[in-house]
């Protein structure tokens, strides 16, 4: 196991197999040499996975095992020349993952952590809070038409929203407008709902409207690198210069997110810890 995830999965996994715990080996390097024979399974989850050099060290490895949705950490093309199996644990949060970011939406459109924080402030004694806008009827944009993606859709139908998306090809079975780029997607849309691997980096986000609230719902690999906290800063930034509206987002404990970074200081933007649903 290369990180610890479950008490449960320890357990489970230490009744049936003798467990190596990587996380507590000393030096990682020296650990392999010494276990590479002896190793036949990885399990690992979307932060922690086997890429091309773990894979190499370990001659006996006959699986990899995720303990998430994505695979975006292991090296596919290196296990299949190697006949190496690979899991994962698909649909497992995708009714989860879509409640929250509908969650999500509605709390930046209706600006609700604002207006928390406006009474919690006494700041009502002084007057009314501004004006929000609503979430029903709206156009919605999704960047990824996946499962999670088509959960979202399916939301967000039912509050009579209009459903557009770009994915990586059109989907034969929706009647959901197609656009095979995200920049027109973001320009045709109030809402827009990023369900996909972000390993491109949101580049969607600062294209938007002005009134486009925007939601990330994925935690993908690319936001667990330093860079990516500078795009997320730099699209905060097109937000307050109108070209991007508003900004929610759920985010991993993992995650490196500098304490300065401005996600953390945006008043528009409605974060929340990437729990475990």
């Amino acid at each position: 196991m290369l990180y610890p995830m479950s008490s449960y999965l320890e357990e489970e996994l230490d009744k049936r197999f003798r467990l190596f715990r990587l996380w507590e080996a000393s030096s990682k390097e020296e650990f392999l040499r010494e276990n590479r024979d002896s190793i036949r399974a990885v399990v690992g989850n979307s932060s922690f996975g086997a890429d091309s050099e773990l894979i190499d060290s370990l001659p006996s490895l006959e699986i990899v095992s995720s303990y998430s949705v994505g695979v975006d950490k292991i090296d596919l093309a290196k296990c299949k020349r190697r006949g190496v199996r690979v899991t994962n644990t698909p649909d497992v949060l995708t009714d989860d993952v879509a409640d929250v970011a509908i969650a999500l939406a509605l709390a930046t459109s209706r600006k609700i952590c604002a207006c928390d924080r406006f009474v919690r402030s006494g700041s009502w004694r002084n007057g009314d809070f501004q004006l929000t806008s609503k979430f029903s009827g709206k156009s919605v944009g999704i960047v990824g038409l996946g499962r999670i993606g088509s959960a979202i859709a399916k939301r967000a139908e039912a509050f009579g929203c209009s459903i557009s998306y770009h994915s990586r090809s059109e989907k034969p079975h929706t009647n959901y407008k197609f656009y095979n780029n995200m920049i027109d997607l973001a320009s045709h849309t109030q809402i827009l709902f990023i369900a996909c691997s972000l390993t491109q980096g949101p580049a969607t986000s600062s294209t938007a409207k002005s009134s486009t609230p925007w939601v990330p719902t994925e935690s993908s690999s690319t936001l667990e690198e330093d860079h990516t906290w500078m795009s997320w800063s730099s699209c905060l930034r097109c937000s307050r210069g109108g070209l991007a509206g508003l900004a929610s987002m759920s985010l991993r404990m993992s995650q490196k997110c500098p304490r300065s970074c401005s996600v953390l200081t945006a008043l528009f933007c409605c974060l929340m810890s990437g729990v475990i649903l």
